[in-house]
Parts: structure tokens; sequence; C-alpha cells
């Protein structure tokens, strides 16, 4: 396969935001040409975003778009790439609100070009509070950053920025859709860690703002966690992860949730879950 034949598409998941507020999106389309598209997935809640959100797709070359008809969670809504696995080689999996370089597509196509064997490529992700990504891990537990570039035997990241064959994506079973939000990418990547192989962390450098850096929705965190304790417990089983310490993870976030809304809210989540495991 030679640079111009490579394809690849950019799936960008968009909640309740115009495409044109987008940090991702309006950094990707400079970047964009017939081997370099991009898969808008409307997960928006607001019909009137959406309808917006259609319009400003349709008038750009290589932007596709589809429309979710509300919000079925995320890995549903990257899975979608899959339609379009007889078009693209690689999908790259974006976050709405991550910012990359003016270059980063073509620095990837060179990585990917000139490691072969390469399957799976993580950029850097910083946020705020630092290197979130990539990571090692150890059974459930996310532990410290991953230094250096090249194959790695063993590590996790985050859904943004990440790059894979979409072959190989499907191979592995894809984002398991039972996860709404949370950890899915983490499932993902250990999954292809035990299956696959070794990852290739590029030189790439993302900048990511995250939900837990600015808290400002009581009803959309009240919801997220809810999310959050599915998601964390079906990874937690996935990976054969300790169950003292999935509880412990997740009674700390309800009180620390808790004590930012003074409300006993995310404690009442984590019972009702206790109650459901009970009754079933």
């Amino acid at each position: 396969m030679n640079h111009k034949e490579l394809k690849i598409i950019n799936v960008i998941v968009i909640y309740n935001l115009l495409i044109t507020d987008s940090p991702i999106f309006n950094c990707l389309t400079k970047q964009l040409n017939k081997d370099a598209q991009i898969l808008i997935v409307d997960n928006s809640t607001n019909e009137i975003i959406s309808k917006q959100n259609g319009l400003s797709a349709n008038t750009e070359k290589y932007v596709k778009y589809l429309s979710s008809g509300g919000n079925f969670g995320l890995s549903k809504a990257y899975n979608r790439v899959q339609q379009f696995r007889s078009q693209f080689d690689w999908a790259v999996f974006w976050d709405q609100d991550t910012k990359c370089s003016s270059d980063y597509l073509e620095h990837l196509r060179v990585e990917i070009l000139n490691n072969k064997t390469a399957k799976m490529i993580v950029p850097i992700v910083y946020s705020a509070k630092g290197q979130m990504s990539p990571r090692s891990y150890e059974g459930s537990r996310i532990k410290g950053p991953i230094e250096g570039y090249g194959f790695k035997k063993r590590l996790t990241a985050i859904n943004s920025g990440l790059a894979v064959e979409i072959e190989k994506f499907v191979e592995i079973g894809m984002y398991n859709e039972k996860m709404f939000i949370d950890y899915l990418d983490h499932d993902l990547i250990i999954r292809y860690n035990r299956l696959v192989g070794d990852i290739f962390v590029s030189q790439n450098i993302l900048k990511q703002n995250f939900s837990d850096d600015h808290r400002d929705n009581y009803q959309g965190d009240i919801f997220r966690f809810s999310k959050y304790i599915t998601d964390y417990k079906i990874f937690t089983n996935n990976v054969s992860g300790s169950e003292i310490f999935y509880w412990s993870k997740i009674f700390y976030r309800a009180v620390k949730l808790g004590m930012s809304y003074k409300s006993f809210s995310f404690i009442k989540e984590v019972f009702k879950t206790i109650k459901f495991i009970r009754e079933n």
C-alpha cells in the first residue's frame, strides 16, 4: 500500500454541540482529501442542533453525516464506522473536544506506512492534569503513564486519537455495545492486547478537555455516574478485575461527587445498583 492508497476515516461522535464549535472538527477539516475523510455520528438529543449539524456537514466535500436519533451510547456510535469498511482502511476515533496539530493526519499516515505490522496506534494525550494516555494497567486498575514511542507490549489508552485498521477492529469485536460511555476504550484496547499483541505509541500529541476537569452539570453528572457504575462493572468482569476494588472505586466516586454537589443522589445510585444485583 503506498502513500496515496491508504484511506483513513475519522469518526467524531457529537453530543449536543454544533460541529462548527468542535475543536477537532475544525482542526481535521483543514487536513481532508479523498483519502482522509470525516464521519460525524450525531448523538445529540437537541433536534435543532442535530438539524444544523446535518446542514453544516453537507457543505463539506469530505464529511459524511449520520444521525443516531438520540443518545444511544458512545460504543454504538463509534461502531457505525463498520458501514464504511469497504471504502476505508483505517479508522481514527475522536472526542468532540480534542485539539490536534495542523499536520496530525499526515504524521499518522507516515507512521502507518512505516510500521507495516502496526494494526493499532495511539497518541499521547494530555489534559490539564498531565498525561492521561497511554497508561499501564493491572486488572481493572488503570495505572501510571507509559513513556516513549514505538511498539509496546502492554498498555491501555483513551478513545481520542485511537487509530486502528478497520478489518482488525471488526475482527476483535469492535466496541462493546453493552457499555455506554465509560471504559469502553480500555475494554477494546486490553482485548486487542490479548487477542492481537503489541500497540504502537505515536509521536503525535493531543490536548483533551475531560468532563472531570469541570463539574457544573448536576443532572448530567447523575446520568453519567449511573452509566459509569454499569460500564465499570462490565469492564471489571471482562478483565477479571477485583470486586473489592470495583466497589471501593464506585463508593469513592459517589462520595466525591456528592460532596461536590452537596447531594446524596450519587450514593443512592450505588444502592440502586446493589439492589438490582441482589434481585437479579
